[in-house]
């Protein structure tokens, strides 16, 4: 039995969708009462900050999805699921070859930003303390870190409902955007065998492209001549403040002004593990256009995962 912690959000709903497919048994959790029933999956309420709720879920697990919530790992460890092998779904804004940026020690060489991130310190500080956690539970692992997720496009549909205009900080900055398809795959196959144990594979998109070009290619799918203007970050950052503390909206506007100089690159993580080419932008566009179109979607962006 394979259990699956942030069910309900992107990655979570993506990883479920493979194990379903592959006949894989699992378990879904879910703090609120759970979807209709899903073909292949027993879904399980419970907190992941709370040990008492995640016992009945840990029943018959041998390894599971843990979706990075601060204080997780300390409560999978209380509630008796330390010898489980733990999938942290994590950030492509980790690495390992500098110190994370502030007071916090990374040991074993578990953690730490590169230069984009650097800038975003926060985020891969948030994501960086979990793998600390995790590491020094003891526990079994893998860090699976997704950079930069297709899904962020998300963010735009309010405006693309709106009107031909996206505005953006940093219509510049480059990304190499991921589908949450091969996130799950990368996932699931750390999940169902050992070939990723002690791993930590960066899943990018297969091109670098500009959020000016991704907004182009969305509307080239929709028969729209789309466009982006340039967000005044006082702006940009009171819109993401209504979805996040300040410290992450600031480290997310400086992530996405270091990539305008510095932008992500592709890593040959999915053709090197799932042995196909991933999966491209347009992909994912052609995949969610009812969401930009106005009809309704299951799941929302969530916060920007860089």
């Amino acid at each position: 039995m394979i259990l699956v912690t942030g069910a309900t959000g992107t990655i979570g709903t993506a990883v479920l969708r493979v194990l379903t497919q592959r006949g894989v048994p699992a378990r879904a959790l879910t703090r609120r009462p759970p979807p209709a029933s899903t073909p292949g999956v027993e879904w399980v309420r419970g907190d992941l900050t709370d040990p008492e709720s995640l016992r009945p879920a840990l029943r018959g697990v041998t390894r599971l999805l843990l979706f990075p919530v601060p204080g997780a790992p300390e409560a999978l460890l209380a509630a008796g699921g330390g010898d489980r092998h733990v999938v942290l779904l994590s950030s492509g804004s980790v690495r390992d070859d500098t110190a994370i940026p502030d007071d916090t020690a990374i040991p074993d060489g578990t953690a730490g930003p590169d230069r984009a991130a650097a800038a975003g310190g926060a985020i891969a500080a948030r994501h960086a303390r979990i793998e600390q956690a995790v590491v020094r539970a003891g526990m079994s692992w893998s860090f699976v870190r997704p950079r930069g997720l297709a899904a962020n496009a998300l963010w735009w549909v309010p405006q693309v409902r709106a009107g031909d205009v996206v505005r953006v900080p940093y219509p510049q900055a480059g990304a190499a955007p991921v589908h949450e398809r091969d996130v799950a795959e990368v996932a699931a196959l750390a999940l169902c065998t050992t070939l990723l144990d002690g791993a930590r594979p960066v899943v990018t998109g297969p091109r670098t492209l500009t959020q000016r070009r991704q907004v182009e290619l969305l509307g080239e799918a929709l028969g729209r001549a789309l466009r982006t203007e340039a967000l005044p970050l006082p702006q940009a950052r009171e819109r993401l403040l209504r979805g996040m503390p300040p410290d992450l909206a600031d480290a997310l506007l400086a992530y996405e002004a270091a990539t305008v100089m510095d932008p992500v690159r592709p890593t040959d993580t999915v053709p090197r593990l799932l042995g196909r080419p991933a999966l491209p932008f347009g992909r994912w566009v052609r995949d969610h256009l009812d969401a930009f179109r106005g009809r309704p979607q299951s799941t929302g962006p969530g916060t920007p995962q860089r």
